[in-house]
């Protein structure tokens, strides 16, 4: 080609210089192949280096021809002359396009040079390819890669899986899926890591409540993942919607096999008042066993399903004394109950509770709802005996009852009757009356004495669980009002003896009455009391525990004293001279309940029959229990004795019918007419007779 003599213009570079390596073993020849793009070079130098292009030796020149014609020549080749071992060592190769250029005139001639790419044979560098579990890369293992030269892998994970990390040359480059080495000059190395595909769980809880875990749940493919919801302090669950689906009020809930996003979202509310329980307790009367103490009943209104009941007991403590020995009735507990409280088994309404000791006893109850909720305490329920009164002995031991009162406990009555005071602690269990109430339901107050306050609660109690019946009592004709009168001689017998009788018209509302005498201590003495053949006839127990006080009870409730007869007899002794003034001062009865029942008393004396008719003073005034009303007939007729409150108004009527001539004595416990206790206050007693009308005044303390 013609090659102007005037400019010396850089050749275009050669391309695509390929080394390739021929023959074997340890000579081999380095064939060197590029293109020719220029006509400006005068020749071409074939360069060769060793220490990866530091320094660069010619070994070889190839002349340019000068016909070439065109601009790109294919295929130009020249063989290296020094052969080498490319198991050994490493050539790198260039081609320098050279253009030369002589200026004449003296003047130094000028080469310019165009570089073509570099090609290496031999010795190649290594990258070093992994891949962790569940994964591949590929090309994996050690893949040789020439000098200058790129190299591509790709990271493809196991079905479940994700790239999770590459790390070239130790470094991070990203959970990339392909990656390409440029420009190859060095080893490297290459990893791949994989992790199993995880899923989100997004978990929410509104307020009043938590669930755990919370937030966003990272969960790996195809595993399980619990979630536990719990509402908080008077809070339950409302509802637990699962990617918006409701799974009900759960507390837990598992999700298994995840393979996607889930939600869980979780709602309270909060929890509805539970309202006190009405507690109710009876003590059971018939159907116990022989042990010596009853079972006590419980009972309440129906519940929902879901709630449940825990009932407690305490008892007044320190039977048989009670209040005397130190005992006192427990306070309502809170929840949960301390001592003295105790749990019982009692779980639903209508069922018993039996407790091996005797005492007066009260209940409580608690109901926890559905949701956990506790109500306020219930009331306090009792107290409640867990005996009977008056049963106090099983035949064979004193003190030990067999919940039956019968003749043996009514025979060990009888056998202390009258004791008092210090006397009474060695029988302390027979001092059961009065109770705080009156009746054989309510708690003894120990008095301290053994006296008719027993007697009557033993003869209400009488045979109230025992199988065998009384036998049968003759029957008497009912008198229209209860009354009491004394039948005294106008003389003393030859041996210097006086018997008073004691008579009573009964209606049957008296079941048990304590009748008192009085009499001069100086003139008689009294030696003994019987009982009278009514009390035989009627089957009724007579007792005289203290001088002058006769107690009279009909032993069960079937009857009281119905009819009219002699009750009781007293006799009595002179010892001076004079007027023995044997007197009945008064008669406390009592109706099968145990409440007050008007008695009419009437008194004879010496005269018998009164010079005027009178109404006495009241005594005591003002009175707490009894009021004692005197009143004296000098003829027989119609009587009224009747109370009054200040305006007028009528509060009872002690004595309405026809008497006959005499002496009269009626006591006012303070009730009116339907037997309730009036009110503390100022009173006035009106007696009406054929004779005349009397008014006194009386005052009544509570």
């Amino acid at each position: 080609m013609m090659r102007p003599s005037d400019l010396a213009l850089p050749p275009v570079a050669p391309t695509a210089l390929v080394a390739t390596l021929s023959g074997g073993g340890t000579n081999q020849t380095v064939s060197l192949t590029w293109d020719d793009n220029s006509i400006t070079e005068t020749a071409f130098v074939v360069q060769r280096s060793a220490d990866l292009g530091q320094t660069w030796t010619n070994v070889g020149t190839l002349p340019s021809p000068l016909d070439q014609t065109n601009a790109h020549r294919q295929g130009v080749t020249l063989n290296d002359p020094s052969p080498f071992d490319p198991a050994t060592a490493t050539r790198y190769y260039r081609v320098a396009a050279q253009n030369t250029v002589g200026y004449g005139q003296g003047l130094p001639q000028k080469t310019v040079t165009s570089y073509s790419n570099v090609d290496v044979v031999g010795q190649a560098f290594t990258i070093t390819a992994s891949a962790g579990a569940n994964g591949t890369i590929s090309p994996n293992g050690a893949v040789a890669v020439n000098y200058g030269a790129d190299q591509a892998f790709t990271m493809t994970a196991d079905a479940t899986y994700h790239v999770a990390d590459v790390l070239v040359d130790g470094v991070s480059v990203g959970a990339v899926s392909s990656y390409t080495f440029t420009n190859v000059t060095t080893s490297h190395t290459i990893s791949v890591s994989f992790a199993i595909d995880a899923h989100t769980i997004t978990a929410s809880a509104g307020a009043g409540g938590s669930i755990t875990p919370s937030g966003a749940v990272s969960v790996h493919h195809g595993a399980s993942q619990s979630f536990t919801i719990a509402a908080d302090a008077g809070h339950h669950i409302l509802d637990v919607l699962v990617d918006a689906v409701s799974v009900g009020a759960v507390s837990s809930y598992s999700f298994t096999n995840v393979t996607t996003d889930h939600t869980i979202a979780a709602s309270f509310q909060v929890n509805p008042a539970v309202p006190a329980l009405a507690l109710s307790v009876s003590q059971v009367k018939t159907g116990n066993d022989a042990d010596g103490t009853t079972k006590v009943l419980l009972n309440w209104a129906a519940l929902p399903a879901s709630s449940s009941v825990a009932v407690y007991r305490a008892a007044y403590g320190s039977y048989p004394e009670f209040d005397d020995a130190g005992g006192s009735a427990p306070s309502a507990p809170s929840f949960p109950p301390s001592a003295p409280w105790a749990l019982t088994s009692v779980t639903a309404p209508n069922t018993t509770d039996e407790v091996t000791g005797r005492d007066f006893w009260y209940y409580v109850a608690f109901v926890t709802d559905t949701f956990g909720t506790v109500s306020p305490v219930s009331n306090v329920a009792g107290g409640v005996l867990n005996y009977h009164l008056g049963d106090v002995t099983d035949g064979v031991t004193p003190g030990q009852g067999d919940n039956a009162v019968d003749i043996a406990d009514v025979s060990l009555l009888g056998s202390h009757y009258g004791l008092t005071g210090a006397a009474v602690t060695a029988f302390h269990w027979l001092d059961v009356g009065p109770t705080t109430n009156a009746t054989v339901n309510a708690r003894p107050t120990t008095d301290n004495r053994i006296d008719f306050e027993d007697l009557i609660l033993f003869a209400i109690n009488y045979q109230l669980v025992s199988a065998p019946q009384t036998a049968a009592r003759p029957v008497m004709q009912a008198a229209s009002a209860d009354e009491l009168s004394l039948d005294r001689p106008a003389t003393f017998g030859s041996d210097g003896r006086m018997t008073v009788n004691m008579n009573f018209r009964g209606t049957g509302m008296v079941q048990g009455m304590s009748m008192k005498l009085s009499w001069d201590p100086a003139v008689v003495t009294l030696e003994n009391t019987v009982s009278g053949q009514m009390a035989d006839d009627l089957g009724a127990m007579v007792l005289s525990g203290t001088p002058g006080v006769i107690d009279v009870a009909m032993m069960g409730v079937s009857s009281g004293l119905q009819g009219e007869g002699t009750i009781a007899s007293a006799t009595f002794r002179r010892i001076g001279p004079g007027e023995p003034r044997i007197e009945l001062v008064n008669a406390d009865g009592r109706d099968a309940g145990n409440g007050h029942v008007a008695i009419s008393v009437k008194s004879a004396g010496v005269p018998a029959t009164p010079l005027v008719t009178s109404f006495s003073r009241i005594s005591p005034n003002p009175f707490r229990a009894n009021a004692n009303m005197s009143f004296a007939l000098s003829k027989g007729g119609a009587v009224e004795l009747a109370l009054y409150s200040v305006d007028g108004r009528l509060v009872r009527r002690l004595v309405q019918g026809t008497r006959e001539a005499g002496q009269y004595q009626v006591a006012w416990d303070g009730r009116d007419e339907a037997g309730s206790l009036v009110p503390a206050g100022v009173y006035y007693a009106r007696l009406v007779t054929q004779q005349g009308s009397f008014n006194r005044s009386l005052v009544y303390l509570k």
